[in-house]
């Protein structure tokens, strides 16, 4: 088997990357605990020396402007399939401040951290197939003003919402100083594009089935990219399921991917989201657990080389 690289990345989007999507319940029961979650990520990490992306939406950073005002932003400029302001009316300002805001201790703690990379996610989470040209620039800019603001460094690695890496935005982030770009698989199940509701369901059906079993490598097919450092996003990690049966499933498929790779030479690129990990933190969290020490077992027998998105590009 040969020797590849192996990168995990999280979107850190809390309510900003799923309230057009996913209902309330999911928003309190799930998202609401993201952020719980990400800092028991980050302790694992840091107790285990293993290397994290950590793609983040700027304005659950920015400490600058009020809730509304985040709303109304989003809301104004940005393309989304519901309204923010109507669909997170009603819910408390305690359960607001957790949706939508990173604690303020955290991006500071993660930048500090050993192997930890701070990249974008983009400052509004914006769809790359609607969103226009001059906004594009303007998130580009708001996230760097946020990352200025932290004192931390700018990103150099990007992770566009939904992987919709379009030709249009990369050249965009180039010029913002992004050198590695996240993308989805080379598969016709991940490849962005609008969906019909019936494809779109189709679709859903098949990557949840990919959990399990191989169904996207039915799907494969080629392409190139030489304008800025591309790492294709080819696993989806779920911390957990319905039951510890699917849990065990999904990690035994996540293995035998990781061996296919390490046979054919092809480096394996997995995320996550922290609001994936709040249904049951303390599940999903010996789940990622067991990850982490099967990866790095890995790496001990020399089989993997562990790096951030932005350690691919160097």
């Amino acid at each position: 088997m040969k020797k590849i690289n192996f990168t995990f990345s999280l979107d850190y989007e809390l309510a900003w990357g799923v309230f057009d999507k996913l209902g309330k319940s999911y928003l309190l029961s799930n998202v609401a605990r993201a952020n719980t979650a990400a800092r028991e990520i980050l302790d694992i990490n840091n107790r285990d020396n293993f290397p994290t992306t950590w793609a983040v939406v700027g304005v659950a950073l920015d400490k600058s402007i009020t809730t509304d005002k985040k709303i109304l932003l989003v809301d104004s400029d940005f393309t989304k399939d519901a309204s923010a302001f109507e669909f997170l009316s009603g819910i408390s300002e305690v359960d607001l401040e957790s949706l939508l805001n990173i604690p303020d201790g955290f991006i500071k703690d993660l930048d500090s951290s050993p192997h930890q990379e701070l990249a974008s996610h983009t400052f509004s989470h914006f769809y790359s197939l609607d969103v226009d040209d001059s906004l594009v620039e303007r998130d580009f800019e708001r996230m760097n003003e946020v990352y200025d603001f932290l004192g931390v460094n700018r990103p150099v690695s990007l992770v566009l919402p939904k992987n919709l890496a379009t030709r249009k935005v990369i050249d965009k982030a180039v010029s913002f100083g992004i050198k590695v770009v996240r993308k989805n698989p080379n598969t016709w199940l991940y490849a962005p594009r609008k969906h019909g509701s019936f494809e779109r369901r189709i679709i859903r059906v098949l990557r949840y089935l990919d959990s399990f079993f191989p169904v996207g490598e039915f799907f494969s097919r080629k392409e190139s990219d030489d304008a800025v450092c591309v790492t294709e996003g080819n696993f989806f990690f779920r911390p957990s399921f319905a039951s510890a049966v699917l849990d065990r499933l999904h990690f035994f498929r996540f293995k035998l991917f990781v061996y296919g790779c390490m046979f054919t030479g092809r480096d394996v690129h997995i995320w996550s989201h922290p609001h994936n990990f709040g249904g049951d933190v303390g599940r999903s969290i010996g789940n990622y657990k067991r990850m982490v020490d099967f990866v790095k077992n890995m790496e001990s027998s020399g089989r993997l080389d562990l790096k951030t998105m932005g350690e691919l590009c160097e």
